[in-house]
């Protein structure tokens, strides 16, 4: 399917915002993750299906999703689902760009002490899914104050 330059760049915005918000999750519970760093956002086309490879750095990750024609040729329904699955693959895939960029980089790492830190933090939203939805939310909003470009 080939994509419009304007559904191309919304999803780049959108992803590189989730990248960001990935990165300030991380921040969030003391890893010392960078403080300018590029993101990087590609489409690859292949048949029905569309590979996003997202960049942090030195850090890559792909999420293949498949993105509806909006040529008239599908019913509102099936369009509204699948962009509904497509989304929610990119922001997971986002967000765990950081966790990637983490694994490439194990030297960044939060300290043992930050762990302990972090795994309270953990601890405390794992079973509040108000506080986890207000704890993900308030990165995203740190994330929102990024250039992007």
């Amino acid at each position: 399917m080939k994509l419009t330059s304007a559904i191309r760049e919304l999803v780049t915005q959108i992803v590189a915002r989730d990248v960001a918000a990935g990165v300030e999750l991380a921040r969030s519970i003391g890893h010392p993750m960078p403080k300018d760093f590029a993101v990087g956002v590609r489409f690859v086309e292949d048949g029905d299906r569309t590979r996003i490879q997202m960049r942090l750095d030195d850090a890559t990750h792909d999420a293949i999703v498949q993105l509806p024609h909006l040529d008239g040729r599908l019913s509102i329904v099936t369009v509204d689902a699948m962009w509904k699955t497509a989304w929610e693959r990119l922001h997971g895939d986002a967000l765990v760009l950081a966790q990637v960029w983490l694994d490439k980089h194990p030297e960044a790492r939060v300290s043992k002490e930050g762990a302990t830190k972090a795994l309270a933090i953990l601890d405390a939203i794992k079973d509040d899914d108000a506080l986890q939805a207000r704890w993900i939310e308030s990165c995203r909003d740190r994330a929102k104050h990024f250039t992007y470009r």
